[in-house]
């Protein structure tokens, strides 16, 4: 039982010990998030933004160098999160002309649509003037 309350009294010590270097090391990590940001113009870049991306990333890696236990653990992690994304640009790079292609033809079924409205009406319009003439003739032989 001794050894449970020493034990215990420290781990409570370390901790202690240990939270005021955590605090100024998030104090760190945050004050360079911000100072990055800012010197990126990346602040009211929306998330996701490669700037943004840049800057966390930076932070991640101090973050590993910090926490020499887990290096092994964060780097994979870190490492299988940058594959993920490589991988997304490459999927992206290839949507973009295809984008570009879908936009092209909504241009051009816009500016069909419109030709063929266009003619509709022009044919309505005929077709009224026909309409009128015949009936106008019809009226004056009777």
């Amino acid at each position: 039982m001794d050894t449970f309350k020493k034990g215990g009294l420290l781990g409570t010590r370390r901790n202690a010990l240990a939270q005021p270097t955590r605090k100024t090391f998030y104090a760190t990590i945050h004050d360079f998030i911000e100072r990055e940001l800012g010197l990126a113009y990346a602040h009211a870049s929306p998330p996701g933004d490669e700037k943004r991306y840049l800057v966390y990333k930076q932070a991640f890696n101090l973050f590993i160098e910090e926490f020499k236990t887990y290096k092994d653990i964060l780097s994979d992690i870190k490492n299988e999160y940058e594959k993920r994304m490589e991988k997304l640009q490459e999927q992206c790079q290839f949507l973009r002309p295809l984008q570009t292609q879908v936009n092209i033809m909504r241009l051009e079924t816009a500016a069909e649509v419109s030709n063929a409205t266009q003619k509709t009406h022009e044919l309505l319009e005929k077709f009224r003037y026909g309409f009128f003439q015949c009936r106008d003739a019809l009226a004056k032989r009777t």
